[in-house]
């Protein structure tokens, strides 16, 4: 499948407020200018993108967000701080601009993106404590929100962390949820819980934004199931960095030559990022997709190659399938 995707992990603090404290805040609030930046970039470039979204960013008010909550199975980790449930994340003194967004959703929805469910709570499907039950109360709770606000029921998800369980697979069917975004098929990339996380893993990771050392350049669809597509990530845009700017010209150039490569086999190249990564750095990180994007549209021209969804990417994976009955 010869096909190029852009999907976005759209969580606010919900995505980092494990890891992030307040010193965090105004990046996560700049998300609010950055997402409209890139709506207007990708309408430039003719782009659709998947914006896989955490479900509570929907909502508009701390009063609803615990009315939600009271009727949901909530993980219940080993590990407490995983979960906001159970700290003053969810406190009636937090600004509301760091976890909700609901009109941010309906722009995107308008732009023609798909909405994709990033799980409702930022859900760890790795972690210790959490069942499958309460992964499907997770799944049922956002299909439910977006169906009603947005009138769109996710068809497509991004696991948190990239944590992939393949015993959930059954729950996302029954959820009607057609494709994920799996990782790379290399061992620095293998999915993983935060217990099993290494630094040799994470510098690899790092270095491989830079220079091509996992010759991962494109990739291919998979069916993991009936009705259940891998749409696996290539690489991950990595934000601009201040401390590392004379190796921008380099990152560039990898991401490009993996676009290049995968567009003359006619494979897939998956690249994604979250959107608070160019909440700082804005202007610069701006500039380097433009980049990419002005890549992508000749490499278009030349060699046929399209844009599309992870949805659509499944959606055309099942036709193939069905046709040679795969």
């Amino acid at each position: 499948m010869s096909l190029f995707i852009i999907s976005l992990d759209f969580e606010l603090f919900w995505g980092v407020h494990d890891v992030r404290g307040s010193e965090y805040h105004e990046s996560i609030k700049r998300v609010h200018q950055v997402v409209p930046l890139l709506l207007e970039v990708f309408k430039e470039y003719e782009i659709k993108a998947t914006w896989a979204t955490v479900g509570f960013i929907g909502i508009e008010s701390f009063q609803e967000l615990n009315e939600l909550i009271n009727n949901m199975d909530l993980p219940t980790y080993s590990d407490t701080e995983y979960g906001p449930f159970e700290k003053s994340f969810i406190d009636q003194k937090r600004d509301e601009k760091l976890v909700f967004a609901p009109k941010l959703i309906q722009q995107i929805v308008d732009n023609g993106h798909e909405l994709g469910s990033h799980t409702m709570s930022h859900y760890y499907v790795l972690e210790d404590g959490q069942s499958k039950s309460q992964f499907d109360s997770d799944c049922k709770s956002i299909s439910k929100l977006f169906g009603t606000r947005f009138g769109i029921t996710p068809k497509s998800i991004v696991f948190p962390r990239n944590q992939v369980n393949e015993s959930y697979f059954n729950v996302l069917e029954d959820n009607k949820v057609q494709c994920f975004r799996g990782t790379p098929n290399h061992w620095a990339y293998r999915t993983e819980s935060r217990e099993q996380r290494s630094a040799i893993k994470r510098v690899y990771r790092l270095l491989d934004a830079y220079l091509p050392i996992t010759l991962n350049f494109g990739c291919r669809v998979s069916k993991v199931s009936v009705s259940l597509f891998n749409i696996p990530a290539t690489i991950f845009f990595r934000p601009y960095s201040n401390l590392l700017r004379f190796l921008e010209p380099l990152k560039i150039w990898r991401v490009k030559l993996a676009m290049t490569r995968a567009a003359k086999k006619g494979e897939l190249f998956h690249l994604w990022w979250h959107p608070h990564n160019f909440s700082n750095h804005t202007k610069e990180n701006i500039k380097n997709l433009e980049t990419v994007l002005l890549h992508y549209k000749k490499l278009s021209e030349v060699y046929n190659w399209k844009n599309g969804t992870m949805l659509e990417a499944a959606l055309e994976a099942a036709k193939k399938a069905k046709s040679c009955n795969c």
